[in-house]
Protein backbone atom coordinates (compact mmCIF):
# COMPACT_ATOMS: atom_id res chain seq x y z
CA UNK A 1 0.00 0.00 0.00
CA UNK A 2 2.82 2.41 0.81
CA UNK A 3 4.45 1.72 -2.55
CA UNK A 4 1.16 2.43 -4.31
CA UNK A 5 0.79 5.71 -2.41
CA UNK A 6 4.32 6.79 -3.30
CA UNK A 7 3.95 5.79 -6.96
CA UNK A 8 0.70 7.74 -7.21
CA UNK A 9 2.54 10.91 -6.22
CA UNK A 10 0.98 11.59 -2.85
CA UNK A 11 3.01 13.78 -0.50
CA UNK A 12 1.87 12.40 2.86
CA UNK A 13 -0.14 9.63 4.52
CA UNK A 14 -2.95 9.91 7.08
CA UNK A 15 -3.35 6.76 9.20
CA UNK A 16 -6.53 6.17 11.19
CA UNK A 17 -5.38 4.62 14.46
CA UNK A 18 -8.63 4.69 16.47
CA UNK A 19 -10.52 2.06 14.50
CA UNK A 20 -8.68 -1.27 14.84
CA UNK A 21 -12.12 -2.87 14.94
CA UNK A 22 -15.68 -1.69 14.45
CA UNK A 23 -17.41 -0.15 17.45
CA UNK A 24 -20.17 -1.89 19.44
CA UNK A 25 -23.11 -0.35 17.62
CA UNK A 26 -26.30 -1.73 19.15
CA UNK A 27 -28.65 0.14 16.84
CA UNK A 28 -27.00 -1.57 13.88
CA UNK A 29 -27.33 -4.91 15.66
CA UNK A 30 -31.02 -4.37 16.40
CA UNK A 31 -31.68 -3.38 12.80
CA UNK A 32 -29.52 -6.26 11.50
CA UNK A 33 -27.51 -3.69 9.57
CA UNK A 34 -24.55 -5.50 8.08
CA UNK A 35 -23.19 -3.63 5.04
CA UNK A 36 -21.83 -5.63 2.17
CA UNK A 37 -18.01 -5.21 2.27
CA UNK A 38 -18.10 -4.88 -1.53
CA UNK A 39 -19.60 -1.39 -1.24
CA UNK A 40 -17.11 0.01 1.28
CA UNK A 41 -13.74 -1.46 0.32
CA UNK A 42 -12.92 1.21 -2.25
CA UNK A 43 -9.63 0.47 -3.98
CA UNK A 44 -9.67 -3.14 -2.80
CA UNK A 45 -12.62 -4.86 -4.56
CA UNK A 46 -13.69 -8.31 -3.48
CA UNK A 47 -12.40 -9.84 -6.71
CA UNK A 48 -9.14 -7.87 -6.74
CA UNK A 49 -5.55 -9.02 -6.36
CA UNK A 50 -5.57 -8.11 -2.65
CA UNK A 51 -8.33 -9.41 -0.39
CA UNK A 52 -10.06 -6.66 1.63
CA UNK A 53 -9.52 -8.74 4.77
CA UNK A 54 -5.76 -8.36 4.31
CA UNK A 55 -6.12 -4.58 4.28
CA UNK A 56 -8.90 -3.95 6.78
CA UNK A 57 -8.18 -6.82 9.18
CA UNK A 58 -10.33 -6.73 12.30
CA UNK A 59 -12.72 -4.20 10.81
CA UNK A 60 -14.31 -7.11 8.96
CA UNK A 61 -13.21 -10.40 10.43
CA UNK A 62 -12.27 -9.44 14.02
CA UNK A 63 -9.67 -12.19 14.01
CA UNK A 64 -6.58 -10.30 12.85
CA UNK A 65 -3.94 -9.19 15.33
CA UNK A 66 -4.25 -5.55 16.39
CA UNK A 67 -1.14 -3.53 15.68
CA UNK A 68 0.82 -1.66 18.32
CA UNK A 69 2.88 1.51 18.00
CA UNK A 70 6.07 -0.48 17.42
CA UNK A 71 4.46 -2.26 14.45
CA UNK A 72 3.37 1.05 12.99
CA UNK A 73 6.75 2.68 13.53
CA UNK A 74 8.50 -0.21 11.80
CA UNK A 75 6.24 -0.05 8.78
CA UNK A 76 6.29 3.73 8.34
CA UNK A 77 10.08 3.78 8.62
CA UNK A 78 10.08 2.15 5.18
CA UNK A 79 8.69 5.24 3.44
CA UNK A 80 10.13 8.76 3.15
CA UNK A 81 6.60 10.20 3.23
CA UNK A 82 5.56 12.13 6.36
CA UNK A 83 2.51 10.73 8.11
CA UNK A 84 -0.27 11.82 10.45
CA UNK A 85 -1.86 9.70 13.19
CA UNK A 86 -5.64 10.27 13.13
CA UNK A 87 -7.79 9.49 16.16
CA UNK A 88 -5.64 10.75 19.04
CA UNK A 89 -7.47 11.70 22.25
CA UNK A 90 -4.89 11.43 25.04
CA UNK A 91 -1.50 12.86 25.78
CA UNK A 92 -0.14 9.33 26.16
CA UNK A 93 -1.17 8.31 22.65
CA UNK A 94 -0.04 11.63 21.23
CA UNK A 95 3.44 11.09 22.66
CA UNK A 96 3.47 7.49 21.40
CA UNK A 97 2.50 8.62 17.90
CA UNK A 98 5.28 11.20 17.75
CA UNK A 99 7.83 8.72 19.08
CA UNK A 100 6.66 6.29 16.38
CA UNK A 101 7.58 8.90 13.79
CA UNK A 102 4.36 10.82 13.15
CA UNK A 103 4.88 14.33 11.78
CA UNK A 104 1.39 15.33 12.90
CA UNK A 105 -1.46 14.12 15.08
CA UNK A 106 -5.16 14.54 14.39
CA UNK A 107 -7.23 14.97 17.54
CA UNK A 108 -10.45 13.10 16.78
CA UNK A 109 -13.00 10.82 18.43
CA UNK A 110 -14.09 9.32 15.10
CA UNK A 111 -17.21 11.43 15.06
CA UNK A 112 -18.37 9.81 18.29
CA UNK A 113 -19.11 6.59 16.37
CA UNK A 114 -16.58 4.22 17.89
CA UNK A 115 -16.45 4.23 21.69
CA UNK A 116 -19.42 5.25 23.84
CA UNK A 117 -18.47 7.81 26.45
CA UNK A 118 -15.39 9.03 24.59
CA UNK A 119 -14.68 12.70 25.32
CA UNK A 120 -15.11 15.40 22.72
CA UNK A 121 -12.08 16.17 20.59
CA UNK A 122 -12.22 19.84 21.64
CA UNK A 123 -12.03 18.87 25.31
CA UNK A 124 -8.93 16.74 24.71
CA UNK A 125 -7.12 19.24 22.52
CA UNK A 126 -5.15 20.99 25.31
CA UNK A 127 -3.93 17.68 26.79
CA UNK A 128 -2.75 16.42 23.41
CA UNK A 129 -1.10 19.72 22.52
CA UNK A 130 0.75 19.83 25.83
CA UNK A 131 2.09 16.32 25.25
CA UNK A 132 3.16 17.08 21.68
CA UNK A 133 4.70 20.51 22.25
CA UNK A 134 6.60 21.64 19.18
CA UNK A 135 7.55 18.11 18.06
CA UNK A 136 4.69 17.76 15.57
CA UNK A 137 1.81 19.66 14.02
CA UNK A 138 -1.67 19.31 15.50
CA UNK A 139 -4.95 19.03 13.62
CA UNK A 140 -8.50 18.66 14.98
CA UNK A 141 -11.69 17.17 13.63
CA UNK A 142 -14.94 15.65 14.95
CA UNK A 143 -17.81 18.07 15.20
CA UNK A 144 -16.47 20.94 13.08
CA UNK A 145 -19.73 22.22 11.62
CA UNK A 146 -19.47 26.02 11.71
CA UNK A 147 -16.98 28.81 11.30
CA UNK A 148 -17.18 29.36 15.05
CA UNK A 149 -15.79 25.87 15.59
CA UNK A 150 -12.82 26.74 13.39
CA UNK A 151 -12.18 29.96 15.31
CA UNK A 152 -12.29 28.14 18.67
CA UNK A 153 -9.78 25.54 17.55
CA UNK A 154 -7.41 28.09 16.05
CA UNK A 155 -7.79 30.40 19.04
CA UNK A 156 -6.52 27.62 21.27
CA UNK A 157 -3.47 27.22 19.07
CA UNK A 158 -2.77 30.62 17.58
CA UNK A 159 0.84 31.35 16.68
CA UNK A 160 1.08 34.04 19.34
CA UNK A 161 0.71 31.40 22.06
CA UNK A 162 2.34 28.45 20.30
CA UNK A 163 5.04 28.25 22.95
CA UNK A 164 2.31 27.26 25.40
CA UNK A 165 1.21 24.40 23.12
CA UNK A 166 -2.46 25.11 23.72
CA UNK A 167 -4.19 23.88 20.60
CA UNK A 168 -4.55 23.09 16.92
CA UNK A 169 -2.69 24.31 13.87
CA UNK A 170 -5.50 23.37 11.51
CA UNK A 171 -8.98 21.86 11.47
CA UNK A 172 -10.14 19.02 9.23
CA UNK A 173 -13.55 18.94 7.57
CA UNK A 174 -15.33 15.63 7.12
CA UNK A 175 -19.10 15.67 6.91
CA UNK A 176 -19.31 19.29 5.77
CA UNK A 177 -17.21 18.52 2.72
CA UNK A 178 -19.25 15.36 2.08
CA UNK A 179 -22.50 17.33 2.33
CA UNK A 180 -21.23 19.89 -0.15
CA UNK A 181 -20.02 17.18 -2.50
CA UNK A 182 -23.35 15.38 -2.38
CA UNK A 183 -25.33 18.57 -2.94
CA UNK A 184 -23.27 20.15 -5.69
CA UNK A 185 -20.12 18.23 -6.54
CA UNK A 186 -16.89 20.24 -6.64
CA UNK A 187 -18.85 23.52 -6.65
CA UNK A 188 -20.69 22.36 -3.53
CA UNK A 189 -17.43 21.73 -1.65
CA UNK A 190 -16.18 25.15 -2.76
CA UNK A 191 -19.41 26.72 -1.46
CA UNK A 192 -18.91 25.03 1.93
CA UNK A 193 -15.50 26.69 2.22
CA UNK A 194 -16.93 30.04 1.17
CA UNK A 195 -19.63 29.84 3.85
CA UNK A 196 -17.10 28.88 6.52
CA UNK A 197 -14.77 31.70 5.52
CA UNK A 198 -17.62 34.20 5.62
CA UNK A 199 -18.65 33.14 9.13
CA UNK A 200 -15.04 33.11 10.33
CA UNK A 201 -14.52 36.68 9.09
CA UNK A 202 -17.73 37.81 10.78
CA UNK A 203 -16.75 36.20 14.10
CA UNK A 204 -13.25 37.69 14.00
CA UNK A 205 -14.76 41.12 13.40
CA UNK A 206 -17.20 40.72 16.30
CA UNK A 207 -14.29 39.61 18.50
CA UNK A 208 -12.37 42.72 17.55
CA UNK A 209 -9.62 40.74 15.85
CA UNK A 210 -8.09 41.66 12.52
CA UNK A 211 -7.30 38.08 11.53
CA UNK A 212 -6.61 34.58 12.79
CA UNK A 213 -3.11 35.60 13.91
CA UNK A 214 -4.70 38.06 16.33
CA UNK A 215 -6.70 35.48 18.25
CA UNK A 216 -5.46 33.60 21.27
CA UNK A 217 -6.85 31.55 24.14
CA UNK A 218 -8.35 34.68 25.69
CA UNK A 219 -10.98 34.58 22.92
CA UNK A 220 -12.41 31.33 24.30
CA UNK A 221 -14.31 30.74 27.54
CA UNK A 222 -15.35 27.25 28.62
CA UNK A 223 -18.93 26.96 29.83
CA UNK A 224 -19.35 25.96 33.45
CA UNK A 225 -22.03 23.49 32.40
Amino acid sequence: MLRRIEDAGYQAVCLTVDCPTGGWRERNMRNRFDPDPAVITGNYPMDGDVAPEEVFGQLFTKTARVWGWDDLAGLMARTPLPWMAKGILTGEDADAAVRAGASAVLVSNHGGRQLDGAPAAFDQLPEVAEAVGDRARIALDSGVRRGSDVVKALALGADVVKALALGADVVVLGRLAAYGLGAGGEAGVRRVHQLLRGEIETILTLLGRGGVRDIGPDAVRQSAS
